[in-house]
């Protein structure tokens, strides 16, 4: 073998050694923030006063667009958590909730959008706009659609709700805020039975991923990334 395919050969070795321990790395790194980040169940009860929403940018963009797309009663609300505002509304018929929101955590920039339907089997089908780290609730069915602007978004999600051959339920929740906390407290105690999370108090106010959580939000980091670059 010549000395250039041998130096090609430790070169390509070389590549695939660093982009194997970038991706090691990365996945220690979503590990631990499974197994240490507090997840609150109530994320969102301070509201953003109207002369204080934004008026450029993703969020403001959804605000604007929202009541066209047959959303109502808008609210901005302040994450409990981190830095980010979000709009929470409920169509007029009370099926889909969305939340939208924008801002940035641990001061890396963060938006995405996410929108729920409670069926009448119990499941929760939800479309979003970015990958997350996914749900190991058992009661979520998710498709995410990377990027897509909120009419497109919106269109797909009813589209999959149409075609799924599954009843919506009403939300029953008067206020958007109360129905997004009632599903993440739901959320919590399902991945709590299913021994993918604990309570990290005795007034469950907070979860945190056990060691097989944190090992699925690695595994979903994978599948959702798959699914992404199918739909692109």
């Amino acid at each position: 073998m010549s000395q250039d395919w041998m130096e090609l050969i430790a070169f390509a070795s070389w590549v695939a050694a660093v982009i194997a321990m970038v991706i090691v790395g990365w996945m220690l790194v979503l590990f631990c923030i499974g197994i240490f980040e507090k997840h609150p169940v109530i994320q969102y009860v301070d509201t953003v006063p109207a002369d204080q929403w934004p008026s450029e940018g993703y969020l403001a963009t959804h605000i604007e667009q929202a009541p066209a797309l047959g959303f109502t009663a808008e609210q901005v609300y302040q994450h409990y958590k981190h830095n980010i505002r979000a709009l929470l509304v409920i169509n007029h018929d009370r099926t889909i909730l969305m939340l939208s929101g924008e801002g940035d955590v641990m001061k890396i920039p963060a938006k995405q959008t996410w929108l729920y339907t409670r069926m009448t089997d119990g499941t929760i089908m939800l479309s979003a706009d970015q990958a997350d780290e996914g749900d190991q609730s058992g009661i979520i069915v998710k498709q995410i659609f990377m990027d897509c602007d909120l009419p497109t978004l919106v269109e797909h999600h009813q589209h999959w709700i149409a075609q799924s051959g599954k009843t919506p339920e009403p939300f029953v929740e008067m206020e958007s805020a109360d129905i997004y906390n009632a599903m993440n407290m739901e959320r919590g105690e399902a991945m709590v039975a299913r021994g993918r999370a604990r309570w990290v108090d005795n007034r469950q106010e907070h979860w945190t991923m056990t060691a097989r959580g944190a090992l699925g939000v690695c595994v979903n980091f994978w599948t959702q990334l798959a699914e992404a670059v199918r739909k692109t």
